[in-house]
C-alpha cells in the first residue's frame, strides 16, 4: 500500500500463506460460476433434456451442501486444500447422477429398470473413489487427511444423492424420455465406428497404448516436487513484489535459522560459532548471517572497544544485558538463560533446488562445526599451520578472492614490519605513561622504570604470549611490594588495576595488531568495508592470540557440549517437499491394491479386475509421465498430490460402467448403452476442471489442467483400450463373457 509517499511490501511465510490461502478463494468464488455453466451446458447438449441437466446440478448441490454442513457440525473449517472441495465434488460427483439420468432418458423412463441396471455400477464407481481418497488417510499432511475423509463423506453423499433422492423426484415429477439429438446421435455414430475400429486394429491399438505407457513411464523419474510458495503467485502480484524487493534491496527474501544449544556466554563457544557463520557466509547464495555474538561485537565498540569478540565470560555477560536493554529485539537470538541461540542465515536464491542445495550445506557445516565441545587451548607451533590455513581460507572468502586463500596465508605468515612495531611501541608508551605513572593505577618498585612495562608488553605480543594471568605474573614481579602486604581487599584491588592496564596496552596494539596484517591484505586486494574489515581483524586477532579456541569431542562432567539444528522456511518446504513424494507412494500403495481387489470381487474374475485397472494405470503413467516431460511447468505439489488418487479412483468409474455393460450386452451392446454416458461425463469434467487453468494462484491452475488431462485421459483409454483387450480376450463371444 501507499500513503504519503510511503510504500510497504509485506514478505514472510505468514503473509505468504495468507495470500495462498486468499488467492485460491477468490479464484474459486471466480472461477466456480463458469466450471458449473461449462458443466451444466455440456450436459445440455449432449444429454438433451433441460430438466434432466438441472437435476443434475441440484443434485450435485444438495450433496455438496449435505458434506459441508457435516463438516460444520463435526467441528471442521476450511484449509487451504479443503477450500477446493465444493468444485472437485460437483465435478467428479455428477457422475452418478449422469450415468442414471442417460440411462432413464433413454429407456421409457422406468425408474426401477433404471436402478436395476444402473444401480450397482454407480454403488461400485463411488467405492472405488471413496477408496482412492480414503488412502489420504495415510499421508503425514493433516489437511491432506481432513481433505481425504471429507472427499470420502462427499462422494457418499453424491452416490446417495444420485440413488435415493432423484429416483425419489422421478417418481413424483418423471421426466419424459429424452429424443437423442444431433450432438447424441453423432456421439453415438463416433462411438460404434470406433468400436469397430478397435476390433479389427486391436493389435496397432494395444501396441500402441504399450509404447505411450512406455515413453511416459521413462519420464517419470524427471518429476521436479517444488513446494515453493514463491511460485504459487503471477508476476506483478503484491507477494512476487515483495519476494523481489527483497532480493534486490536486502539481498534476501527466505530466512534459515540454526538452532544452537550451549553455553552462549562461554567465549570459546562464540569463537566457535564465529568460524561457522564464517563458513557459512562463504556459500555461494548466502546473503547475510546474523548472530548475537556480531551484535555482543558491535555493543562491546560501542563502550570503545575494538569491535572483537571478548575473551572474558563476565564481559560477555555485560554486553548481553546492554544489548538487550538498547534492543529488545536481541531476545530474538539469544533466550533468557543464554543457553539457547539462533543464528540467522539469509539465502539470496529463490529457486527451490538451490535452497535446497544450500541447506544441505548448511546442515552438514552445522554438524562438523557445532558438535561437542569448545575449549581455549594453549597455541602451539603443531596447530599453528593448521590454524592459518583455515582464517587465510575464511578471510579470502570474506574480501571475495577465495582463490587467493594461499596469498592470504603468506600475508598472515610474514611478521609485523618495524615501523608497524615502532608504532605499537609508541601508543603502548602513552598507555603505560598515563596508567602507571601518572595515574598511578599500581606503584612500580623503586627501581623499576616504565619502559621495562613497555618492553615486555612488546615482547610477549609480538610472540603471542601475553595473557591476563602473565601479565598480572609480571606486573607482580615488578610493583611496589606494599603493593601486595595490604588486606585481601587491597590485593583483589591491586589485581584488578593490573587487568584494566593490561586491557589499555591491548586496546592501544590493536590498531597494529592485527592491523599491521589488515592493512596489508587491504593494499594487496583492495579496501574493504568497514563490516568486512572488522570481521578480517577479528580473525586476525584469533590468530595472533596465546589461545585458540577450539573443538573437542571429550565431555567432562557438568559440562555442556554444543549441538545445533538447521530449521526455517527453506527446511519445512524440504520436508513438504519428500512428505508430497512419499505421500504419493503411500496412496498409490493403499488405493491400488483396494481398487484391484473391489474389481475382481465384482466382476468375479482376476483377469477382468486386471483388465478394468489398465486404463486408469495408462492414465496415471501419462498424467505423471507428463510431469517428468515438463518438470518446469508441471512440478509435483501438494495440489498435485492428488492427482493418484483422481486418477485411480475416479478413472476407474468409466471402466467399471463399460464393463458392466459388457457383461450383460456384449461389446457392442456396452458401446451404445454407456458409451455416451462416459463421453459426457469425461466431457463435462474435463472442461470444468479446464476452467480452473485461469486461476491466479498457480498450483490451482496447474491442479486443473492436470485433473482435467487425467480425466480425459482415462475416458479415451476406457472407449478405446477396452474394446481392443476384450476383443482379444473373447473375440468369437462379445455378447457375453460370463
Amino acid at each position: 500500500s501507499k500513503a504519503d509517499g510511503i510504500t510497504l511490501h509485506f514478505g514472510g511465510a505468514p503473509f505468504i500463506a495468507e495470500a495462498a490461502a486468499r488467492g485460491s478463494q477468490e479464484d474459486l468464488k471466480r472461477l466456480a460460476p463458469f466450471l458449473m455453466g461449462v458443466i451444466l451446458l455440456l450436459i445440455l447438449l449432449i444429454v438433451g433434456s433441460l430438466p434432466a441437466a438441472l437435476m443434475i446440478v441440484i443434485a450435485v448441490g444438495v450433496s455438496i451442501w449435505w458434506t459441508i454442513g457435516l463438516m460444520g457440525l463435526l467441528g471442521y473449517s476450511f484449509t487451504l486444500v479443503s477450500t477446493s472441495l465444493p468444485v472437485i465434488l460437483f465435478a467428479l460427483g455428477s457422475a452418478y447422477a449422469v450415468h442414471l439420468l442417460v440411462w432413464y432418458l433413454e429407456h421409457d423412463a422406468d425408474i426401477e429398470d433404471t436402478l436395476v441396471k444402473v444401480g450397482w455400477p454407480i454403488v461400485v464407481t463411488a467405492l472405488t473413489t471413496m477408496a482412492g481418497f480414503a488412502s489420504f488417510a495415510l499421508m503425514d499432511i493433516a489437511p491432506m487427511r481432513e481433505f481425504g475423509w471429507q472427499m470420502v463423506l462427499g462422494t457418499a453423499m453424491c452416490a446417495l444423492v444420485a440413488l435415493v433422492v432423484i429416483p425419489m423426484t422421478l417418481a413424483f415429477w418423471p421426466l419424459r424420455p429424452a429424443t437423442i439429438g444431433k450432438a447424441g446421435r453423432a456421439v453415438d455414430g463416433a462411438l460404434m465406428g470406433l468400436t469397430s475400429f478397435c476390433r479389427r486394429r486391436r493389435w496397432w491399438v494395444i501396441g500402441t497404448s504399450a509404447a505411450i505407457a512406455t515413453f511416459f513411464a521413462l519420464q517419470v523419474p524427471n518429476i521436479k516436487t517444488s513446494m515453493d510458495p514463491q511460485s504459487f503467485f503471477p508476476e506483478g502480484s503484491a507477494p512476487d513484489r515483495a519476494n523481489k524487493f527483497m532480493l534486490e534491496e536486502f539481498g534476501a527474501s527466505i530466512f534459515l535459522s540454526v538452532m544452537v544449544d550451549a553455553d552462549i556466554r562461554d567465549p570459546a563457544v562464540l569463537k566457535r560459532l564465529a568460524v561457522f557463520e564464517d563458513r557459512v557466509e562463504a556459500l555461494e547464495g548466502v546473503a547475510s548471517v546474523n548472530s548475537i555474538g556480531r551484535v555482543l561485537a558491535v555493543t562491546r565498540e560501542g563502550m570503545g572497544k575494538p569491535r572483537l569478540y571478548s575473551y572474558a565470560r563476565d564481559e560477555n555477560d555485560l554486553l548481553g544485558r546492554q544489548a538487550r536493554v538498547a534492543d529488545g529485539a536481541v531476545r530474538l537470538l539469544v533466550n533468557d538463560s543464554w543457553q539457547h541461540a539462533l543464528i540467522q542465515v539469509g539465502i539470496g536464491v529463490s529457486d527451490t533446488s538451490e535452497v535446497s542445495t544450500l541447506t544441505d550445506q548448511i546442515r552438514r557445516l552445522a554438524v562438523k562445526e557445532i558438535a561437542g565441545r569448545a575449549e581455549f587451548i594453549p597455541r602451539s607451533d603443531a596447530l599453528k599451520a593448521t590454524i592459518y590455513e583455515d582464517a587465510a581460507t575464511r578471510i579470502a572468502h570474506i574480501i571475495g578472492s577465495p582463490s587467493k586463500a594461499s596469498e592470504v596465508a603468506e600475508i598472515l605468515n610474514t611478521p609485523m614490519p618495524s615501523s608497524d612495531q615502532a608504532a605499537m611501541r609508541t601508543d603502548i608508551a602513552k598507555v603505560v605513561e598515563r596508567e602507571i605513572v601518572e595515574d598511578e593505577m599500581f606503584m612500580l618498585a623503586e627501581d623499576i622504570e616504565s619502559d621495562r612495562v613497555v618492553d615486555h608488553a612488546m615482547k610477549t605480543l609480538l610472540d603471542f604470549s601475553m595473557t591476563d594471568a602473565t601479565f598480572l605474573s609480571f606486573a607482580t614481579s615488578i610493583a611496589d611490594p606494599e603493593e601486595l602486604e595490604g588486606s585481601d581487599k587491597e590485593v583483589e584491588g591491586f589485581k584488578k588495576a593490573v587487568g584494566l592496564v593490561h586491557h589499555g596496552i591491548r586496546s592501544a596494539a590493536y590498531p597494529q595488531l592485527p592491523g599491521s596484517w589488515v592493512r596489508r591484505i587491504e593494499s594487496t586486494f583492495g579496501e574493504l568495508s568497514t563490516a568486512k574489515r572488522h570481521r578480517v581483524s577479528q580473525i586476525i586477532d584469533e590468530c595472533f592470540r596465546p589461545v585458540w579456541a577450539q573443538q573437542t569431542s571429550e565431555i567432562a562432567a557438568g559440562q555442556k557440549a554444543m549441538s545445533a539444528a538447521v530449521t526455517g522456511i527453506p527446511v519445512i518446504e524440504e520436508a513438504m517437499t519428500r512428505s508430497v513424494k512419499r505421500n504419493q507412494i503411500h496412496s498409490l500403495v493403499f488405493s491400488l491394491p483396494l481398487v484391484l481387489l473391489i474389481m475382481m470381487v465384482v466382476f468375479r474374475s482376476v483377469i477382468m479386475g486386471i483388465i478394468g485397472l489398465l486404463p486408469s494405470a495408462l492414465t496415471l503413467l501419462v498424467t505423471f509421465g507428463l510431469m517428468g516431460f515438463l518438470p518446469d511447468m508441471l512440478p509435483l505439489d501438494i495440489a498435485a498430490s492428488m492427482l493418484a488418487s483422481i486418477g485411480l479412483g475416479v478413472g476407474i468409474d468409466y471402466a467399471i460402467h463399460f464393463l458392466w455393460r459388457y457383461r450383460e450386452e456384449g461389446l457392442e451392446g456396452a458401446m451404445a448403452t454407456t458409451g455416451r454416458s462416459i463421453v459426457v461425463n469425461a466431457a463435462e469434467i474435463t472442461a470444468g476442471f479446464s476452467v480452473l487453468a485461469f486461476a491466479t494462484i498457480a498450483p490451482m491452475a496447474k491442479f486443473g489442467i492436470l485433473t482435467a488431462e487425467t480425466l480425459f485421459v482415462a475416458g479415451t483409454a476406457t472407449l478405446i483400450l477396452l474394446p481392443a483387450l476384450l476383443d482379444w480376450l473373447s473375440p468369437d463371444n462379445n455378447r457375453d463373457t460370463r
